[in-house]
């Protein structure tokens, strides 16, 4: 494990909360599932908590100028996952007594950054599409 920085800018501290943010809707999306069968009177209060995560997540990728909704729809994420993720953020010296969790290996993200936009199409897209009649268009 990494130690974590203790000196933070702005970009960064953005970045790390909208990580986090995630982490933890999809945890609670997961929990949620569990609580529909085990105690279905506590899911009123997981979707409570649900939606101002999601709120926090849409103030952090919109200060980053980011779109603060990437997708239409959240997914889960296991315990295991999301402990893994969040382990990148603990100080191994702050905290002796890890959960009985799998740790699992070190994993590289070639992708790009959470709070990049989707690239745009090309210019010409809209034009080769416009050409075409729709289907349910008279021809004159």
């Amino acid at each position: 494990m990494q130690t974590v920085e203790r000196e933070l800018n702005t970009t960064t501290f953005l970045a790390r909360a909208n990580v986090i943010t995630s982490m933890r809707i999809g945890a609670i999306i997961s929990i949620t599932g569990s609580l529909a069968q085990s105690d279905p009177t506590l899911v009123t209060s997981a979707f409570s908590i649900l939606s101002v995560e999601a709120r926090h997540g849409a103030f952090f990728r919109n200060g980053a100028a980011a779109i603060p909704n990437p997708s239409p729809f959240d997914t889960s994420i296991s315990q295991i996952w999301a402990y893994n993720v969040m382990l990148s953020f603990v100080d191994p010296n702050s905290c002796p007594a890890l959960l009985d969790l799998t740790v699992l290996p070190a994993m590289t993200i070639n992708s790009p950054s959470p709070l990049e936009p989707p690239p745009k199409k090309p210019s010409h897209y809209n034009n080769i599409h416009s050409r075409h009649e729709h289907p349910c268009q008279k021809r004159s």
